[in-house]
């Protein structure tokens, strides 16, 4: 997903990365782009090497000023995890530029493959906190793909999907 969504940067264009975490996306952007990102909690980036390269950290669109507008938006595994998502988006969009490029990634949740992917890690998460991973997933994903794209088909008028499914 990081290489698909990066796939769209350059070293000058003006990038905000929403819920940035840990900041695992900064590896696959070029260096010197103008790197901003909002993420409300400062633990998940406070240790990252990457950290140096972010420009300015927002803990919400809110505190963003009214003129500041990017090249390109990022959301990389965030969207499920957002309360209000269309005002979100709403948001989002008004600091875009003409032209500009909103990306998303999400994980494919409920598919065979999704399945897959968290036996592993749900095994690992019972044996260190004694809980069920998939009824932790129920309160953490708050938003389906099908209710991410129909939101965000309302706030972008040239919205594609992929044509297969990336993994």
């Amino acid at each position: 997903m990081h290489k698909k969504v990066a796939a769209l940067s350059s070293p000058e264009s003006a990038c905000l990365e929403l819920g940035a975490g840990n900041l695992n996306q900064l590896p696959y952007e070029p260096l010197h782009q103008i790197y901003d990102i909002v993420e409300p909690f400062e633990d998940l980036y406070a240790e990252s090497p990457y950290l140096k390269r972010v420009n300015t950290i927002y803990t919400s669109l809110e505190e963003i000023e009214k003129e500041k507008k990017y090249d390109r938006i990022t959301s990389v595994v965030d969207l499920e995890h957002i309360e209000d998502l269309p005002k979100f988006i709403a948001q989002a969009a008004f600091h875009m530029k003409e032209n500009a490029v909103f990306q998303a990634a999400i994980p494919n949740e409920g598919t065979v493959l999704w399945k897959m992917g968290t036996l592993y890690t749900g095994r690992e998460f019972k044996k260190k906190y004694g809980l069920d991973y998939q009824v932790l997933m129920q309160y953490e994903h708050l938003n389906t793909a099908q209710e991410i794209h129909c939101i965000l088909s309302v706030s972008y008028t040239h919205l594609t999907l992929p044509t297969k499914r990336i993994v």
